[in-house]
């Protein structure tokens, strides 16, 4: 585990390396000493996920010391990155799920779907790194690897301990050849590779550690070659869920390797009967993982086989000793301890929702604790989605957030923030869910205390989500009313943070068209309009005050009849001149009448009405052409001739396809006594 000391440094070493900001050779008499390895290792996990002001990797070779190689999930990969790692020593390589397109292109090696990776491993790796190569591993599910790659990888790394081969699709000649030539493996993974026998293992005279997760095995026979590892020590056998054929083929062999002490036998379903075959046949067993696993009676197990310790998801204090396991036994390396906390913190999501969780204040509280252990090492979106159901439930009755304390719910609230900013960079369906839980929790005032030190983030998140038009209407809204909350208890500095590279405002008239909006969901949008216009009044100048100030106007006069509906509009027209301080315009002025509603601005706010209903069918106007609008509809109108008002005249005087459209709308709904209601 990497200290905070040396994350900090690495964090300053690569925003110079963004910046090109090393010394060049010709402005320094002796070459600069490379930094410390701890430092090069972190930097291999970031530097490659984004391309823009990307440095010189060749220039930045000479610089770094880098052992370990870890490049995962990058967005490209081609011949300069392999330059970078080309002139290290390194002693680990890991590889996964890397768009290996561009690099094949490259080097000319992508032919009828089949993949050189000895031709590019020379472009990665020099020759002395080949005999120090100690951990290699390539993960991948959509590449098909040429020819004898088993047999030519063998001889590239001589030397190599430790193989991972996880998701790469094997078959059994490939795996004959791979056991005839790594004679000093001592940790194997063949997880999920398609391989249906793992006969001929035994040549691996110095295995330790072997995962066939996720493999099909049809036969005992398949499994034989297993209990004659004499170094075995852990074995991995997780993945079955409810196909029992695996483990009853194992237990059928009757057999256990003679120094077997670890098995994990997570996530498939298996009986206690089995469990006890199991305890009986393996002597050495001292620890045995079932996260996830379907058993039919547990019963007193742990009581009967007291040497063993099993980690199991049974109830919550197992759930809780199954955390610690995964995230700080630090001897076992898990490549699939994402995949065990997600089993994990499903569990103690069911187990929050159904009836036989006990509600008490110690078992709520320590959830909580061992919830944030796991979020603090997981790194899938999945598991993280079980997490904040964990929060929501927990967090959602007002009765529950009274057990925690202050601290407690600043620590919520920043797992919370950190599940959110996962979900935000994520574009898979589960993040939608995610962001709707988060700000869900995140809006309740018992968790977010007003001077919450992370409020300022959770506003400018809560922005960014109001102007994703792709995410859903509900999410969108729950983030306004947070921002509608909060926004009185922003500082200044937090306030031009929040309002700063996206007109907020904009998306926010947008979201005003939406017809689907609840009576709450509008108050919180116009409120949040209204406070952004009194916060930006005072920065402002004169002549963007004065559209402020009309804005606000116009906001007043809708709000005031927001909740009514067409027919209730309607019927009050006739009474609408009895309403007190409603707003109206005359002559490109706002005013307001103590004791009345004038005929222009009826309807004005009919208008509204109108282009919200017309919006609502796909046609989208500008506030500056509804302006325009509403001026012109007015005018015709209200009809400032001489003559007697009435809306057959009006359709004589209009040119516009949109006031024509307009009238004749109104005089479908209007009664008719209404139509022609004489002079101004």
């Amino acid at each position: 585990m990497i200290s905070t000391l040396q994350q900090m440094c690495g964090n300053a070493v690569q925003k110079r390396i963004l910046k090109h900001d090393f010394p060049t050779r010709d402005n320094t008499p002796n070459y600069p000493l490379k930094l410390p390895s701890d430092f090069g290792n972190l930097i291999t996990k970031f530097m490659f996920r984004c391309n823009k002001n990307r440095p010189n990797f060749n220039e930045l070779a000479d610089y770094l010391k880098i052992t370990d190689a870890y490049i995962d999930a990058v967005r490209s990969f081609d011949i300069e990155h392999c330059g970078l790692f080309f002139k290290q020593e390194l002693t680990c390589l890991k590889i996964t799920f890397v768009p290996w397109e561009k690099l094949a292109e490259e080097c000319k090696q992508l032919k009828m779907n089949r993949f050189d990776l000895i031709f590019v491993l020379r472009k990665l790796v020099n020759s002395r790194a080949r005999h120090t190569m100690q951990t290699f591993c390539l993960s991948d599910t959509k590449i098909n690897l040429a020819g004898d790659w088993a047999k030519y990888l063998g001889n590239f790394f001589p030397l190599l301990t430790t193989l991972d081969l996880a998701f790469i699709k094997i078959n059994q000649y490939e795996f004959q050849q791979m056991c005839a030539v790594f004679k000093n493996l001592k940790r194997l993974s063949l997880r999920r590779n398609g391989i249906t026998s793992v006969n001929g293992v035994s040549k691996l005279k110095q295995l330790e550690v072997l995962d066939v997760s996720e493999c099909a095995f049809s036969q005992k026979e398949d499994l034989s070659d297993i209990f004659d590892l004499e170094q075995l020590n852990v074995l991995k056998f997780t993945g079955a869920y409810y196909d029992l054929r695996n483990i009853e083929l194992y237990v059928d062999n009757n057999r256990s390797a003679p120094k077997l002490a670890y098995i994990d036998f997570s996530s498939n379903a298996i009986t206690r009967n089995t469990i006890e075959k199991i305890v009986k046949t393996h002597p050495r067993l001292q620890t045995f993982l079932l996260i996830g696993c379907v058993i039919d009676d547990i019963g007193n197990i742990e009581e009967v086989y007291k040497h063993i310790k099993f980690y199991l998801t049974t109830s919550l204090s197992h759930c809780f000793e199954s955390i610690d396991f995964c995230c700080f036994k630090k001897e076992i390396d898990f490549s699939d301890m994402d995949d065990k906390l997600k089993d994990i913190l499903e569990d103690i999501d069911n187990m929050l929702h159904f009836k036989y969780y006990e509600q008490s204040t110690e078992n709520i509280v320590k959830s909580v604790e061992y919830i944030c252990k796991a979020n603090s090492v997981v790194k899938t979106l999945t598991a993280n989605r079980f997490l904040t159901n964990c929060f929501y439930t927990l967090c959602l009755k007002p009765t529950r957030c009274q057990l925690f304390n202050h601290h407690q719910k600043q620590m919520i609230v920043h797992d919370l923030v950190v599940a959110h900013e996962r979900a935000m960079r994520c574009i898979e369906p589960d993040g939608k869910d995610i962001l709707y839980r988060v700000w869900s929790v995140l809006i309740l005032e018992d968790v977010v205390e007003s001077n919450c030190k992370y409020l300022g983030h959770v506003c400018r998140c809560a922005r960014e989500i109001i102007a994703n038009a792709e995410l859903d209407l509900k999410c969108r809204i729950c983030a306004i009313t947070v921002l509608a909350i909060f926004i009185d208890k922003l500082k200044p500095t937090f306030f031009k943070i929040v309002t700063s590279g996206i007109s907020l405002e904009e998306h926010l008239y947008r979201l005003l068209e939406v017809s689907s909006l609840t009576h709450l969901e509008y108050t919180y949008v116009s409120l949040l309009i209204r406070k952004l216009h009194q916060l930006n009044t005072s920065t402002c100048n004169k002549e963007k005050r004065n559209i402020v100030k009309k804005y606000m106007i116009w906001m007043d006069v809708f709000e005031e009849y927001r909740d009514l509906t067409m027919d209730s509009l309607i019927a009050i027209l006739p009474s609408l001149g009895k309403r007190p301080r409603v707003y109206f315009r005359e002559k490109d002025e706002w005013c307001a009448t103590g004791n009345k509603m004038t005929k222009h601005s009826a309807i004005s706010l009919l208008v509204h009405f109108f282009l919200i209903k017309m919006n609502a069918k796909g046609l989208f106007l500008k506030r500056k052409r509804i302006r325009q609008l509403i001026d012109e509809i007015c005018r015709v109108m209200i009809n400032l001739d001489p003559e007697p008002f009435s809306f057959e005249n009006a359709l004589t005087k209009s040119n516009s396809e949109v006031v024509t459209q307009f009238i004749r709308w109104v005089m479908t709904i209007l009664p008719r006594n209404l139509q022609n209601p004489g002079p101004k």
